[in-house]
This record gives structure tokens, sequence and C-alpha cells, in this order.
């Protein structure tokens, strides 16, 4: 019996907390209304106003109860007179946080209290967001450049070089001397050409070190073992070949990625802003933010996968598989959209 008493008595307090809660938070939906020019009916206006009398009376008394089925009537004619808007999405935009902790008491101590709502600490995440993806998207792409153009630039190299070894042994085999002046000639573009290819392949390899450098310090790559029976032509054609494959992988899957990732970011930044100018946002969208991030980056991938290679100029043959990985990050829903209508067609749906 002690126990059941108890319980009602924890109930009714609990009944009683909420109520007041919507009250208080009632004004703020009604100073939103009068200050946007929302209509609302008088019965409604005095519900709501006379609703504050709650506050100083018992709520569990009956002879509240009247006054609470009108207050609780009227409440749901002004949440639907402002949706969107809510009291979660006009706290987020309009109340300032308060630093939490020692810490947070000792900063806002000397330097004041902070002055941002949850809406501002999404925008910074999101900002940052946008920030890394835009970084990461620059440095990616010029790394890519250098290395296409890197590696199609020796193999026109090393074929000019053999095509003039071979015109030299036939020259010494129809028994031109080195003073020869057709032979000298090949021989003085030959040098330039190899030192031209030496070059350029002392920068290639530094390029392929980027990447394997790290992986060989934590250990997925063993470190490379020089090997002095392989020639420098051979050594070359290595070098040509690791960038080869790494640059596709950047290109079908590193690159497409970070734009998809970087089209996700500005779309949510846009909607945020829309949001927030509307005080429609609450914390909760923003794990509505971070999936649609998430699955901007899959669409990046998955729109290069539908597009075959076209071999022309590097840093030119890829613009339009990552425009429209960038659209397909920004414009997620259309694509997924699209996908689920392929799949009816194909399944008969």
């Amino acid at each position: 019996m002690e126990r059941a008493s108890k319980e009602a008595a924890q109930a009714a307090k609990k009944s009683e907390i909420t109520l007041r809660g919507a009250v208080e938070d009632t004004e703020i939906l009604l100073d939103y209304a009068s200050s946007r020019g929302i209509a609302l009916p008088t019965e409604v206006l005095t519900a709501l106003v006379n609703s504050k009398t709650l506050l100083t009376d018992d709520v569990n008394s009956p002879d509240t109860f009247d006054r609470q089925v009108a207050f609780w009537d009227a409440r749901q004619k002004l949440a639907e007179a402002v949706r969107p808007v809510t009291i979660a999405s006009l706290k987020a935009t309009t109340q300032s946080l308060s630093r939490r902790g020692r810490m947070g008491n000792l900063v806002d101590r000397y330097f004041g209290e902070a002055h941002y709502t949850r809406a501002d600490l999404a925008v910074h995440l999101f900002r940052r967001w946008a920030f890394w993806a835009l970084l990461l998207l620059l440095v990616t792409q010029v790394y890519w450049v250098v290395g296409e153009n890197l590696s199609h630039g020796i193999t026109p190299l090393l074929d000019q070089v053999q095509e003039s070894n071979k015109q030299q042994d036939a020259l010494r085999a129809g028994g031109k001397g080195a003073d020869a002046p057709e032979l000298q000639a090949l021989e003085a573009e030959a040098i330039v050409r190899e030192k031209e290819m030496a070059f350029r392949f002392d920068i290639l390899r530094k390029w392929n070190n980027v990447w394997r450098s790290p992986l060989t310090a934590v250990g997925i790559l063993g470190p490379v073992l020089e090997n002095d029976r392989e020639s420098a032509y051979e050594a070359l054609k290595k070098a040509v070949l690791v960038a080869s494959y790494t640059s596709q992988g950047l290109e079908r899957y590193i690159l497409p990625l970070l734009y998809g990732f970087l089209g996700a970011c500005l779309y949510v930044l846009r909607t945020l802003a829309s949001d927030i100018k509307t005080q429609a946002y609450t914390p909760d969208l923003n794990t509505l933010y971070r999936l649609r991030v998430y699955m901007g980056m899959l669409a990046g991938l998955i729109v290069i996968w539908f597009l075959p290679a076209v071999d022309t100029e590097p840093g030119v043959k890829s613009l339009t598989p990552f425009a429209l990985a960038f659209l397909a990050g920004y414009s997620v829903d259309l694509l997924f959209a699209l996908l689920d209508r392929l799949i009816g067609t194909f399944s008969g749906k």
C-alpha cells in the first residue's frame, strides 16, 4: 500500500513537471508566432494565456483539469500553425549553450560566457568537414595529375631512347666510326633524353614513396630492397607500373570519393543554412546530415562504376566523371531514386 502511494506521488510529480515545462515552452512558440505575424484564434490565445495560472495552482487538483484540457488543445493548434518550427528548433537556433565542467566555468570567467547555439555547432562541424574535404581533394588531385604526367611522359622518352640505340647499333654495324656525324648526333640526342628520363625517374620514385613510406612505417608494406642485378631500364619500368596502378586507384576510387564527399558537405551546409534561417533546425537532424554525407561519398563511387574509362590526356579525361561524382554527392537523393527505379524495372515491380 505504501509502495503504491509512493508510485502515485512520483507519477503526479512527473505530470506536474511535464505540464509546467509545456506551459513555459509555449511562451517561446507564442513569441515566434507573434513576431512572424501568424494569426491565431482568440480562444486559442485565451487558453494559452490562462495556462500561466497552472504554474501556481495544484495541477493534480480536479479543479484545474478543464484548464489543462483547454491548454493542450490550444497548444496543439499553435504547433500546427507554426509548423515546421517546433520548441526544439527554436531552442536550437536561439538559446546559447553554456560550457560544462570546471574548465568550462574557468573559461567563462576569463573569456565570458559562450554565445553559440546548437545550430552554430552544427554549422561549425560541417564547415570543418567541407574544409577538409576540399583540402584533401586539392592535394590528391594535384598529386594524381603530377603522377599521370610523369608516368605518361617517361614512356615515350623510353621508346625514343630505345629507338636511338637501335639506330646507333645499325650505324656501327654498317661500318660507321665513332667520329661519324650521324652517330655523334644520335649519341648527343640520346644523352639529352637519358638525362631527362633520369630526372623524371627520380621524381617518379619520390612520387611513389609518398604513399609507400607511411605504409612501410606501419608495417603494411616491406622496405624496397635494391637489387644490384636489376638494370636501370627494369627499375624504371617497375616504377612506371607502380605509378600507373596508383594513379588508377586514385582516379577510380579516392578522387570520386572525395568529390562525392565535398558535394555532400556543400549540400548539407546549404540545407543547414536554410533550416536555420526558417528556424526549423533541430539537433536530431545532425544524424540525417551525417548519413547524407556518407551516402554522398558512396554515390561518388557508384557513378564512376557506371562510366567507361576514356583514354585521353591526363588531367582532362576524368573531368566529366569527377563532375558527375560531385553532382552525385550533392544530389544523392536523385541518384538513389534512379537506382530504385532501375531495380524496379528489372524486378518487374
